[in-house]
């Protein structure tokens, strides 16, 4: 059944924030690979960087970015198989089908390539979306 924005969710459902790691993950990663640019721009001296007065602050700005990003790409398979339990508890997914260790394994490959990670909590997000309304 899919739920309108006026409509509210089950209470299992309301009570599951685990997709708020999914949620979390495309933006940090975006902001770790503008981070990571910057980075890389700066070493190459191919644009001047107002921000960056020295290498101390590379390495925060890295260190600032890298550690939630690697945070959250460890916590999105759990993230997902807690979220899709508290989905199929509910009863909310008619229509949808989705399987707690697929979703799992797929997110666990971000921790080995870059961005996966990303696009897997997107397309789950998206798909969650469609069939529960929230987020």
């Amino acid at each position: 059944m899919t739920y309108a924005k006026s409509e509210t969710a089950p209470p299992p459902v309301r009570r599951s924030r685990w997709w708020y790691v999914a949620a979390l993950v495309p933006p940090f990663h975006a902001l770790a690979g503008v981070v990571f640019l910057t980075i890389v721009a700066a070493a190459l001296e191919i644009v001047g960087v107002p921000f960056v007065r020295s290498e101390s602050t590379l390495v925060l700005a890295a260190a600032g970015i890298t550690v939630p990003t690697t945070v959250l790409t460890f916590l999105l398979p759990i993230a997902l198989y807690r979220d899709i339990g508290a989905l199929e508890t509910a009863g909310v997914l008619e229509g949808w089908d989705p399987d707690r260790h697929r979703y799992a394994i797929a997110a666990a490959g971000g921790l080995f390539v870059p961005g996966v990670s990303a696009a897997v909590s997107a397309y789950y997000l998206y798909r969650r979306h469609v069939h529960v309304g929230t987020p």
